[in-house]
Formats: structure tokens, sequence, C-alpha cells
């Protein structure tokens, strides 16, 4: 029987940040420093953003992650 266990990450902005954005796009502006407390986190905003924009699929213009774009992208390509 094989075990699965789910990747953690090793710095926890790389959740708050995306968790931030869902919170005010379902909830609107406010909720932020009660979210943090709820966490013991406090506020990072260099990370936060850093984290958002990976999330938000920026990753090409932080360095990371480099993208193909559509006009030169295989479709045929495998994943990987």
């Amino acid at each position: 029987m094989s075990t699965w266990v789910a990747p953690v990450s090793r710095d926890r902005w790389a959740d708050l940040a995306p968790a931030l954005q869902s919170l005010g796009w379902n909830y609107g502006p406010g909720w932020e420093p009660s979210f943090l407390r709820a966490y013991g986190a406090e506020p990072n905003q260099p990370k936060r953003l850093f984290y958002g924009a990976l999330w938000d699929g920026v990753g090409e213009e932080l360095g990371r992650f480099p993208t193909p774009s559509p006009a030169t992208a295989d479709p045929g390509a495998s994943p990987g």
C-alpha cells in the first residue's frame, strides 16, 4: 500500500498570498488583517506581491518558469 503525502510549501506566503487574493475577490476589502491574525501571520507585502504574481501567472516577468507564447507553442508537445 502506498501513502500519498501532500506537498507542503516551505514558505507559507505561497499559500497565504493567493488566499488573500481570493478573500478580496469573494468578500471585498478589509478582511486581510483579521485573516492574517487568525493565522498568526504578520503582513509581508513583498512576499504577498511576489507569490500573488506567481499565482497570477506572471512567473516569466519575475524570471521564473518561462512560458512559450501561444504563437510559438507546439500544440503537439507533451507537457513537462
